[in-house]
């Protein structure tokens, strides 16, 4: 009985993730309430509070589900990549392609990190680390010299501009909006900062 109990109620979370995702997805946060959640499940509201505390979590589970995919990806791209520097490249892109691609999500994570960053910044962090540590290892190949700090300070900064290239052309402040102008961009970025070492 407990673990019939237990299954219903894991149901009945990834039931309301995959809905609140799916809402994101086509209508942006900005539409998101919980009487849209539950009307689109065709259950009362006070049944997504079983699972959830309240709508924030929701947002929050979506938010890390979203990051999980997107490490995902990221690191999935970088599998046929042979040298160092393209490794972090197609990371990169694929990072940026997947943004481009789920942009509202992606939103939906940086304004909730902006937002909510004391409880949300852990599970991110978390969930960025493995994507992190990854292109660490890649850029110590490059400078093989440069202390652990240095590296992770040198990731994180790149990561960072990335995020703010994104951010600027999701909100057409690019000189070239949209898909064209994130993508020369940060193609810019990377020739900049991994110069031309293999």
């Amino acid at each position: 009985m407990t673990d019939t109990i237990a299954n219903n109620s894991e149901t009945q979370r990834q039931r309301i993730l995959q809905v609140t995702t799916e809402l994101i997805e086509s209508e942006g946060l900005q539409a998101i309430s919980a009487r849209k959640i539950a009307s689109r499940m065709q259950c009362a509201v006070g049944s997504l509070y079983r699972p959830f505390e309240n709508l924030k979590s929701i947002l929050t589970a979506v938010n890390i589900e979203t990051l999980k995919q997107l490490e995902h990806h990221v690191l999935q791209a970088a599998q046929p990549a042979s040298t160092a520097k393209e490794k972090i490249t197609r990371m990169a892109m694929a990072y940026t392609d997947y943004v481009m691609a789920h942009h509202h999500l992606w939103q939906t994570v940086m304004q909730n990190f902006d937002t909510n960053h004391q409880q949300l910044s852990s599970d991110y962090q978390q969930q960025q680390q493995r994507m992190f540590q990854c292109i660490e290892s890649e850029l110590t190949r490059l400078h093989p010299t440069q202390s652990s700090q240095a590296i992770k300070l040198e990731v994180r900064t790149l990561w960072a501009g990335i995020d703010g290239i994104c951010n600027l052309g999701m909100r057409g402040k690019l000189e070239r909006n949209g898909e064209e102008g994130i993508q020369v961009l940060t193609d810019i970025l990377l020739q900049r900062f991994l110069g031309g070492e293999q």
